[in-house]
């Protein structure tokens, strides 16, 4: 089995994850020996196999198919997202930079330290609520660039049931 190895000094245990192109990685601490590496990939093999299949059907499921093209629905998206960006800035005085609508596979949104937030066309395919979470998310993120205890109040502050849409917003796969 073909699996990409990312060593880290500040890991301290081996760990498992497959991208949404079914692509195995294994995080592990730089002092691990290769063989250990290859023993633990080998024993998780069950649950990589069970990660690709889960992945391969997410694929299919969520927005692969027709009326999801990203050139399709950029424009729209951009204009339903920008409104949402908006309205919270507006309202908790947030201040932002730029806005970009981009055709991403593992992320519904981003920040940067420049201020640009960043955020995924299938957005527009979200439930206002969690599309309203993950604005809120990033605007925080302006304020806090991590997800510290700090970070979590911002947002709480803004959408106290965030929690209950972090839990919904894992049932949909980019």
């Amino acid at each position: 089995m073909e699996y990409s190895i990312i060593r880290r000094t500040r890991t301290r245990r081996i760990t498992l994850s497959v991208t949404a192109k079914g692509i195995v990685r294994v995080t592990a601490p730089v002092l691990v020996p290769r063989a250990m590496i290859e023993r633990f990939v080998q024993a998780k093999k069950t649950w990589i196999d069970d990660a690709r299949e889960k992945m391969k059907m997410h694929r299919k499921s969520s927005f692969d198919g027709r009326g999801y093209s990203y050139h399709a629905n950029k424009a729209r998206a951009k204009k339903v997202i920008s409104e949402r960006v908006k309205y919270f800035a507006e309202q908790y005085g947030f201040e932002y930079a730029r806005i970009s609508i981009k055709n991403t596979s593992s992320r519904w949104g981003s920040c940067s330290t420049q201020g640009n937030l960043n955020f995924t066309y299938k957005l527009l395919f979200l439930p206002d609520h969690l599309r309203d979470y993950i604005v809120v998310h990033e605007l925080c993120h302006l304020r806090q660039h991590n997800h510290s205890k700090k970070f979590w109040a911002a947002v709480a502050s803004i959408l106290p049931e965030y929690q209950e849409h972090v839990r919904e917003l894992k049932k949909y796969r980019l």
